[in-house]
Parts: structure tokens; sequence; C-alpha cells
């Protein structure tokens, strides 16, 4: 009887090692794989993943260590494990990641900050404590997690952090996180700050943390703003974008925009422009068509987009943006194009999907692809696929990946999988394939799944693993 046991778990251990069953390598062994060299992208992805399901406390340095890859998804599956750590063992987990935020990687403290944010709650008692720390990472840090967990708890400790600094880069910080919190206690020191401050970028943080508030006070301290010939354009520009977002319509706005309308400022101008036909009042369009000049072309660029965004529909705007279609410059043609299909010419839609066969510049290619994302348009998706089949350029497979998921363009999962096969060399693309088709949930995506999943049997675990999991989950 002792025989038959014995050759049974015999039996079992060697089927373990010839399947290579997931569960059972060990925390050794995965660290190991952590560690692999940089071209094993998806053997350090799938040991990440497998680190998150283990809860080793003896993992966390590693996995720490791992932020720093050069790969991106390696660093974002290292991430989610340390997220899932701090959640599960915050003892543990916490703390060292807080001290982290003084590491001397830029990577390692950016991903650390993001993984602190999404850990949430229970990391504010350790950043609290971080926000007396003398090391100027680490309070930095601290406070823009803070305002990025959302916690209004906090909201007197980044109060007092404000006023007792005198270091512009934490008072940035401050009013920013302070924003994010919306609490109407902040907006006195946010107004001290706001009349003391001789830099614009302090003044224009505590411009958007005052916006934030929606207040009557903080709509009348935005629209003093505006009216002080001392406050620098950049800065009147943020005042209006807060104002716009508040949904401010008050006689003294008008007022100031009017004002605004003649101003030397391109940008300014344009702004108050937009914003007073957002208001009802139409006249100051007729400088954004007379702006539209290919002789001034950051000029006409400004204006083109400013029109796109009124959505306007009159002929004289449809006429400015069609005689922009006939510039030289390739990009501002494009940038047209869409600024038209926002103001409800379909002429625009012809140039954008052509642009897709005939532009001469990649980055152009690219921006017309992003913009036909944008607007949805459907009726491009047979050129996007024919691009998605000819191409062997990285950023142009990504565009197109990512214009395929925005769109729900459910008819390309047959080029996505011939797509996946030949991207051997590509892991990070393949990646993103298997994103897209993941968001699909149509039986043809599952037979794509099932196909790829014997097509990766003894070629690569991670995808095998991945895929696998997906179908299980469905």
């Amino acid at each position: 009887m002792i025989r038959r046991y014995l050759l049974l778990l015999s039996v079992i251990s060697i089927f373990i090692f010839l399947t290579g069953c997931p569960e059972q390598e060990s925390t050794q062994q995965l660290l190991a794989d952590l560690q692999s060299p940089p071209e094993e992208i998806t053997i350090k992805i799938l040991a990440a993943q497998k680190l998150s399901e283990r809860l080793d406390p003896e993992a966390i340095p590693y996995l720490i260590a791992a932020l720093a890859d050069a790969n991106p998804q390696v660093r974002q599956n290292v991430a989610d494990a340390l997220v899932v750590y701090g959640v599960e063992l915050p003892e543990e987990t916490i703390p060292e990641l807080r001290d982290n935020l003084a590491s001397n990687s830029d990577l390692i403290r950016t991903e650390i900050m993001g993984i602190l944010s999404r850990i949430g709650k229970p990391a504010i008692p350790a950043l609290r404590k971080a926000l007396k720390s003398n090391n100027t990472f680490v309070k930095l840090n601290s406070i823009k997690i803070l305002g990025e967990i959302g916690d209004k708890s906090v909201i007197f400790d980044l109060i007092q952090t404000l006023e007792e600094t005198k270091s512009e880069e934490i008072q940035v910080l401050c009013a920013i996180s302070l924003a994010k919190l919306k609490s109407p206690a902040a907006i006195e020191s946010l107004q001290k700050l706001l009349n003391e401050t001789r830099s614009d970028d302090v003044k224009i943080q505590a411009i958007r943390a005052i916006g934030e508030l929606e207040s009557k006070d903080s709509a009348i301290l935005l629209i003093k703003q505006l009216d002080d010939s001392k406050v620098n354009p950049g800065v009147k520009v943020v005042a209006l974008e807060s104002l716009e977002k508040m949904g401010i319509e008050s006689p003294e706005l008008k007022k100031s925009l009017t004002a605004l309308v003649s101003s030397d400022n391109d940008r300014l101008r344009m702004e108050s422009i937009y914003l007073l036909n957002k208001l009802g009042d139409k006249r100051g369009l007729k400088f954004l068509w007379e702006d539209i000049d290919e002789k001034y072309q950051a000029q006409a660029q400004l204006a083109i987009i400013t029109l796109g965004r009124t959505r306007d529909s009159s002929k004289e705007t449809i006429a400015a943006l069609n005689k922009a279609l006939k510039f030289e410059n390739e990009t501002l043609r494009i940038i047209s194009a869409k600024s038209l299909v926002l103001c409800g010419d379909d002429n625009g839609k012809k140039v954008l999907t052509e642009c897709l066969r005939s532009c001469s510049d990649t980055g152009n290619k690219l921006l017309a692809i992003d913009y036909i994302s944008d607007l949805k348009m459907k009726e491009a998706s047979p050129i996007l696929l024919e691009l998605l089949r000819s191409s062997n350029d990285f950023a142009m497979i990504n565009s197109i990946l990512s214009a395929i998921k925005a769109m729900d363009l459910k008819e390309a999962v047959p080029e996505l999988k011939d797509k996946y096969m030949k991207l051997s060399t590509q892991p990070e693309l393949k990646i993103v394939i298997v994103e897209v088709l993941n968001t699909f949930h149509t039986p043809e995506a599952k037979t794509v799944f099932q196909e790829l999943l014997k097509y990766e049997d003894d070629k690569d675990r991670y995808f095998h693993y991945e895929i696998n999991k997906i179908i299980q989950g469905w």
C-alpha cells in the first residue's frame, strides 16, 4: 500500500514537472525569474503575477527593485503585485514603500507614488508621517499621493504644510492636492498664497485649486485675476479654463471677456472668444475667421482648433475651415479636417481618411489615426485594418490598436489574430492585442483566444498562462 502511494506521488510529481504547473514554482524560483535578463519580458511579468497570488513578505524588496525595470509592462505588473501586498499586508509593505519615495531612481519613485495612491486609505498614516520628513522627495511625493487618495481627513494636514513652507515646489503640490479634495476650508490659505506669491507656476496651481472649490467666492477671485493688468496672460488663460469648468455665467465675467478679446496674446484672446461664444455671444468668431492665415501658422492653428471647440456650424466658419484644407502645411490640413467634422461638415472625414493613404509624414498619419479614433469614424476602419496588416512600425501598430479598442471594431478580430502571430519578437504589442481582444467578449474573440492558446502551447509560457486565464474567466 505504501509502495503504491509513493509510486502515485512520483507519477504526480513527474506530471507536474512535465506540464509546468504554474502553482508549484517556489518563491525563490519566481524571484529569480523576476531578475531575468531584459529580453525575458514575459517571464518577468508572469513571475510578478504569481508573486501577487503568493503574498510572501520576502518578495517585497525584490518587487520594489523591479519597479526600475526598463519595460513598462513589467513595471505595471510589479506595481499591481505591490498594490495587493499593500492592501493585504499593510504593516509589512507600506513603510518600505514610503521610505523608497526617497529613492535615487526616478522610475522607482514614480511607480511607488502610483502604488501608494492605489492602496488608498491604509497608506494615509504613513504618508502623514512623511509630511514631516526633511527629505524633499519624500515630502513632495507624500503631498501628491494624499491628494490622489482623495480622503478629506488630510485637508488640514495639507493646509498646515502649505502655511509652514516657503518652498515653491511644496506650495504648488499642496495647491494641486487641495484642489483634488475640493474643500472650502482651503480658500483662505489659497487666496493668501495667490496674493503673496511672485511665481506664475504657484499662481496657476492656486487658481486651479480655487476653481475646484466651485463657490461664488472662488468665481469672484478668478474674475479679479482676469481684470488685473499685472497678471501674466498665461495665468489668465488658466483662470478662464477654471471659470469655464465651473460653468459661471455672470455680467461681470462677460465684461471681462469682452475686454480680453482685444488682447495681444493669441491664446488669451482665443480662449476669451471661445468662452464668450459658449455664453451666447458670437461676435468674436469673426476674429477667428480672420486669424486663419497661412502666413501666420501658429496663430492659424490656434484659431482652427478654437473653431472646432465652438462646434459652430455657420457658413462663415465652414468656409474658413475649408480654406485651411488648401494650405500647404499638412498638419494644418489634418487639424482643419477634425474641426470641420466637429462643426458638422463631413468633408473633414474624407480628408482624414485620405490621409491614412497619402500622408507623407508618419507623425501626421499618427495624428490622423488619433483624430479618427476620437471622432469614432468607423467608415475609416477598412483602411485602418489595411494599415494594421501592412505596417511593421511599433508606434503605428500601437496607435491603430488603440483606435480599434476606442472604436469597438469587433470586425477586426481576424486581423488581430493574424497580427498577433506575426509579432513573435514584439511581446509588448502582443500584450496590447490580447487586451483589445479581451474587451470584445464575442464568440469570435473567444474562438481566436482558443486558437492562440494552441499556438502558444510550445512557444511562450506567459502568453499561454495569460490567454488560458482569460478563457477561464469568460
